[in-house]
């Protein structure tokens, strides 16, 4: 008996008890058999419904992220391609706070590209290897997810406690270096937290984006080594028109 799940349990103890003509206690173990019952589905169904939404939600972000595929990789301006990056990220996720950070020429710093919300106003420009969460993804290669920011032991001095709630950001690569960082943000007083789900759906995006940031640095290099080509090409052809009149010239 012990081993039988409540609600069978509490049907057969009630068959007894009518059995004996116990109709009173019968009765009263009828109706908590049947409130376990009942219990029981309203759990099932709860857990049918959160697993559907789940479902719904991640067949929404797979969607979204097609979407956002054929967006991008299809960028060609720098500029353009890494604000909606950041916009769409947010997007995906719920927020309209982000940033993106990218490595300076030399290799050595972050430089801030874009920053939208609460980042619109640039109070870091630059950043060192593992200085703030941003450094350390760069430094370390590895998403950080941060949702107590304002107790957070390694928040920059310069981001005010009172401005961001929480925080989640993976690196942007090229190959398998970290050549940036692309980070969310919930505002402070929000209450709003991310979760592991919401880490892994942005370390793909990042991925995404890394290909299409890559597509478009590829597509700038080419177009300036054909104009390079086409300057080589005119200087050839005025060269050798102003020799070819030197030459007919007595």
């Amino acid at each position: 008996m012990a081993d039988l799940p409540p609600f069978i349990a509490l049907k057969q103890t009630a068959a007894q008890a009518a059995a004996n003509h116990d109709w009173e206690t019968a009765s009263h173990l009828y109706e908590q058999a049947m409130l376990l019952l009942e219990q029981q589905q309203q759990a099932e169904t709860a857990v049918r419904l959160r697993t559907e939404t789940a479902l719904q939600q991640r067949n929404a972000y797979l969607a979204a992220l097609h979407d956002t595929a054929v967006g991008l990789i299809s960028r060609r301006n720098l500029d353009d391609l890494l604000t909606a990056i950041v916009t769409r990220a947010g997007q995906l996720i719920g927020t309209e706070h982000g940033f993106m950070y990218l490595e300076t020429a030399t290799g050595e710093e972050l430089e801030r590209k874009v920053g939208l919300g609460i980042f619109n106003i640039d109070r870091v420009p630059r950043i060192q290897p593992g200085e703030g969460l941003s450094g350390k993804i760069w430094e370390r290669n590895q998403p950080l997810l941060v949702n107590d920011y304002p107790g957070w032991p390694e928040r920059p001095p310069v981001i005010d406690r009172h401005l961001v709630q929480a925080m989640m950001g993976v690196p942007l690569q090229s190959g398998t270096k970290a050549i940036g960082v692309i980070a969310l943000a919930h505002e402070y007083g929000s209450d709003q937290i991310f979760n592991e789900d919401q880490l892994l759906l942005l370390q793909r995006f990042g991925q995404l984006a890394s290909v299409a940031l890559d597509n478009a640095r590829l597509f700038t290099s080419a177009q300036d080594a054909r104009a390079a080509a086409e300057q080589a090409s005119a200087a050839k052809s005025a060269f050798l028109a102003s020799m070819s009149h030197e030459i007919r010239t007595p």
